[in-house]
């Protein structure tokens, strides 16, 4: 069935997060991730503003049209980066190791080996957000593999 539920999913997988990772990032609860996503409740504005901030096609959601062009969309424009030159988020950082963000924040992205964070500058002065190159953290991962 082709209903909200059924496209804030397939938003959700084709950014390839976890329901934990895509629900922090709106500002609501895993439960209320699975309920949007099993037609039981639906999501209010403020959540559908944080996912468009996440690259999900809000329109599409929706209206169940791409990009809010009435459907004549072929294909929506893949909105990742090359790990090669991809930035994450602690978010995606708990998404790729299958960690809840807090493991990610308390336990996981203070190791020492841990690779260094990088904070961009923000609009308003300060800095923003934690960052760090996504191939760095695959291969710090990966570093862990069969010990």
């Amino acid at each position: 069935m082709n209903t909200i539920a059924s496209r804030l999913r397939e938003e959700r997988e084709r950014l390839k997060m976890t329901q934990e990772a895509f629900a922090a990032a709106c500002g609501v609860s895993r439960i209320a991730q699975v309920r949007y996503e099993t037609n039981i409740r639906s999501p209010d504005a403020n959540y559908l503003a944080a996912a468009a901030e996440i690259g999900v096609d809000v329109a599409y959601v929706i209206r169940g049209n791409e990009t809010g062009d009435g459907g004549n969309a072929q294909l929506r424009p893949i909105t990742t980066l090359p790990l090669e030159i991809d930035l994450w988020s602690e978010d995606e950082i708990a998404a790729y190791l299958k960690r809840d963000r807090r493991t990610v924040m308390e336990s996981i992205t203070c190791h020492p080996d841990f690779p260094e964070t990088i904070r961009l500058p923000s609009a308003t002065g300060g800095h923003g957000q934690p960052l760090w190159k996504a191939r760095e953290v695959v291969k710090w991962a990966e570093s862990y593999q069969g010990r």
